[in-house]
């Protein structure tokens, strides 16, 4: 169907209104004579002729009009990609054009050409703007709205190509993405639209660039890496024809430039750059391998347990830090992360969101594992090149609680229970700690999901049956509660409870029946006050001092704690003010004058908060800077710097910061009793204070020195 621009908005005219419309009042809407107006209708009857469901009346003294049903009405739309009535175009859809129409042009629009595109009043148009500019600043862009000028979009073309491709990522499905990809043209209004910002040609040719640097890099992008990576190649080409170049300082393309995996963008964009006619500068280069290095990758099947495990005991050492609760040497809880830790790698590497319906309720009631959560999931960032919703942070403050409540509790036990829940391991787990924290005398014989729920019954029979969702079962009293216990539910609980069943004794293990004996030792030679907590402590003990046989990392050795890589020389006060970058390489430039690290790394460090953004501000005022093991690392070294006057990092809940942390580690083992033993110094709210403020860098080591044991002091 082959129809001028103007034909199209003559179309687009008729099949929205309801009257019949005069040739003349057309003539004068559209700014033509009353014969153009009827040529263009004789194009439009010939175009609508092959077509069923639709026609075009053209009756003297009566008027112009177009009958047709619903359905062939939007299928015309879309095949001419115009845009539809107001009864078709929600806001979501007039915003997606209004945005499309914005980063489309190269001149100012007008605000009455904005009317005319959606069909809607200036009113409307303007709820709409208010609406989007938000989105723009977000993306670092301004949003320009003048009288007598027009609408524009201004800021620096490095952002302006992020938002092309935010917007084309948000306004495409899978399927869109797919035959965009397959080199087919999308259809509609929208179709249009992203046509102008990126060719079939280009994403084809987009794509085998990003296999040549898969091939290049022995790596495999997932699937919204790969999905980035040939949408910024393909927009950069097309805004490279626009006459639109990305600019970066000398200090910035010197770091980016040192790095193999520029050379490698190089060499597979070349004959890319050739093909196309485009001329690819190094700065184009530098950024393109920015991204390159920020993209998501899979991890391959052979080295994903090996991952898992090395996060697992990161995540653990941190949050053990921050809470003061034996997590390292647990192994139920390492085995139970692990296992969530399997799905979650893949979610985050696909940008796949899950819901945590009980987020609001983690944060509310218990901040300590929320906040533990947040910085350990740093860790999963830096290793996945990904951010961590906090949906995400919430399942991990789940795992974290679980084992915490799991420590509190007292493993005197009666009545046997089932616990029922469909929200996952991590909400089981604490559930249930939290059950035999209120109630001793509970034993907890399982945990199962709601299809579990009647034969794990049937095989267990417990005495009562407490669930997170309604069930009905036959012959064993059941408890539906919310799954962070209130104190109403625990009162239901309390009255179906009783205290008359037999007690299960729990099968006995190895460490429980070494601490069995080692409290028979203890009761000989001294009185036992609570036996059940001693208990607890030697078990954990124990396991403690097994799991460190197992990975030669020993907690109590000193070898590889804070102070043996922290020192005075790698401390530094920064006086005056300063901006975040600067205190990057700063901090970053103390591991190198140690010989820790070479030049590179300061940059890799800068790199990770450029491309995931802010994520190692791990707290109020503290960030914890580092970047995955490489080539530039030599040695493991921990740095900080103390900014009195703190510095922003455009975190929103975390700025100014006044404490700067680094490190760098060679290998996934060596530095983890140091990271525990900074986690103990930064969770010293008091110390935190004092090292903020500190004038001396002498003053602040010895600070650090004290709390971890390091300073002998004199006795009289």
């Amino acid at each position: 169907m082959q129809l001028s621009k103007r034909q199209k908005e003559l179309l687009r005219c008729l099949l929205n209104v309801q009257n019949k419309m005069s040739a003349s009042t057309l003539a004068t809407q559209f700014s033509v004579s009353p014969r153009t107006i009827r040529y263009d209708l004789q194009a439009i009857a010939d175009a609508l002729g092959p077509l069923e469901g639709i026609d075009l009346y053209r009756q003297p003294r009566e008027g112009i009009w177009i009958q047709s049903s619903e359905k062939v009405r939007k299928d015309i739309f879309s095949e001419l990609g115009i845009i539809s009535s107001p009864d078709f175009l929600s806001p979501q859809e007039r915003q997606q054009i209004i945005t499309a129409e914005l980063l489309t042009a190269t001149t100012p629009i007008t605000f009455r050409h904005l009317e005319t595109v959606i069909d809607y009043s200036e009113s409307t148009l303007a709820k709409d703007l208010d609406h989007l500019e938000p989105w723009f600043e977000q993306r670092k862009l301004v949003m320009i709205r003048r009288p007598n000028y027009g609408l524009e979009v201004r800021g620096q073309e490095r952002w302006l190509r992020e938002a092309i491709i935010d917007f084309i990522s948000e306004v495409l499905t899978p399927e869109d993405i797919r035959k965009l990809f397959s080199g087919l043209t999308l259809k509609g209004s929208l179709g249009t639209y992203i046509s102008q910002l990126l060719s079939s040609t280009e994403v084809e040719s987009a794509v085998q660039v990003v296999r040549n640097l898969e091939g290049l890099m022995d790596v495999r992008f997932s699937d919204i890496g790969f999905i980035n990576l040939t949408l910024y190649l393909s927009v950069s080409c097309n805004r490279l024809r626009l006459g639109n170049t990305i600019k970066l300082n000398d200090r910035q393309l010197s770091g980016i430039s040192i790095r193999k995996e520029y050379h490698n963008v190089q060499k597979a964009t070349q004959p890319f750059a050739a093909e196309l006619g485009i001329r690819l500068t190094d700065e184009e280069v530098a950024l393109l391998t920015l991204k390159l290095i920020s993209s998501p990758r899979r991890v391959d099947s052979e080295d994903r347990d090996e991952l898992i495990g090395q996060m697992t005991v990161e995540i653990a050492t941190v949050a053990e830090g921050l809470l003061g609760v034996n997590l390292v040497g647990d192994k139920k809880f390492l085995h139970d992360l692990a296992q969530h830790l399997k799905p979650t790698i893949n979610r985050i590497e696909e940008n796949i969101h899950i819901e945590n319906p009980l987020l609001a309720g983690i944060e509310q009631r218990f901040p300590a594992y929320m906040e533990a959560a947040t910085v350990a999931a740093g860790i999963i960032q830096k290793y996945l090149n990904n951010k961590v919703s906090d949906h995400e942070v919430g399942f991990i403050a789940l795992h974290i609680g679980a084992v915490i409540e799991r420590h509190k509790q007292i493993r005197q036990s009666r009545i046997k229970a089932v616990v029922v829940c469909s929200s996952g391991l991590g909400t089981s787990n604490i559930l249930a700690a939290r059950l035999k924290q209120e109630f001793p005398e509970l034993t907890i014989i399982a945990c199962a999901s709601m299809f579990e729920a009647d034969s794990v019954t049937a095989e267990s029979n417990p005495d009562i049956v407490i669930s997170t969702i309604p069930l009905t079962l036959t012959g064993t009293p059941v408890a539906v509660i919310d799954p962070l216990l209130p104190e109403q539910h625990i009162s239901l609980i309390r009255s179906l409870l009783s205290v008359d069943s037999d007690p299960i004794p729990e099968p006995p293990s190895a460490t429980s029946s070494v601490s069995e004996t080692i409290l028979d030792i203890i009761e000989k030679y001294a009185m036992i006050i609570d036996r059940n907590g001693l208990r607890e402590q030697i078990i954990d003990l124990l396991a403690t001092l097994e799991f460190a046989r197992e990975r030669d990392i020993s907690p109590t050795q000193t070898d590889h704690g804070l102070l043996k890589f922290l020192k005075p020389d790698t401390v530094e006060i920064v006086q005056g003010h300063t901006d975040w970058k600067q205190l990057v390489h700063a901090t970053g430039n103390l591991l190198i004058s140690v010989g820790a690290a070479d030049r590179g790394y300061s940059q890799r460090m800068l790199e990770q908060i450029i491309m995931q953004g802010p994520y190692m501000v791990m707290t109020q005022g503290i960030a914890l800077l580092h970047a995955p093991a490489g080539p530039d690392i030599r040695h493991a070294g921990f740095a900080l710097v103390v900014c009195p006057h703190g510095v922003n990092f455009d975190h929103p809940k975390f700025d100014p910061v006044k404490l700067v942390f680094a490190f760098c580690s060679p290998d996934k083992d060596t530095h983890l009793v140091a990271l525990k033993q900074l986690m103990q110094v930064i969770a010293d709210k008091e110390l935190v204070i004092k090292l903020s403020t500190a004038t001396d860098k002498n003053d602040a080591f010895k600070l650090i020195q004290t709390k971890l044991g390091g300073v002998r002091r004199d006795r009289n």
